[in-house]
């Protein structure tokens, strides 16, 4: 048969690929709470199948809707707040402070920045 691959004749491996959860240190330092399946069917939370195997409560994403965007505009223009001074600002507080607006509707959870 042309196509077809006999997985017999290749090596099982252990390894797996997919969604990686956040481990529970990580949800307290970002300030992040736990999954919780009767907020996601209630809430109707979007990417509820990403939070599920995130293991928190809205799904983690990079910045991307309106209302994100602004959160960021309005995060940055405070005088002595997070982005303030000549430093890069601390990822860890602006993720934990961005976490307290996390609703998985319209705001959803960020991680640190890594350096």
């Amino acid at each position: 048969m042309i196509g077809w691959v006999n997985r017999n004749e290749y090596q099982q491996s252990a390894k797996t690929f997919g969604i990686l959860p956040l481990t529970e240190d990580m949800h307290i330092k970002l300030g992040m709470s736990p999954y919780h399946h009767t907020y996601a069917t209630e809430a109707r939370i979007h990417h509820h199948y990403l939070a599920e195997h995130q293991q928190t409560w809205v799904a983690v994403l990079p910045i991307y809707t309106q209302q994100e965007q602004s959160l960021y505009h309005l995060l940055v223009k405070q005088q002595n707040g997070l982005f303030s001074g000549t430093k890069q600002p601390n990822w860890v507080v602006v993720a934990c402070e961005w976490s307290k607006y996390a609703n998985g509707l319209h705001i959803f959870y960020k991680v640190y920045k890594l350096t």
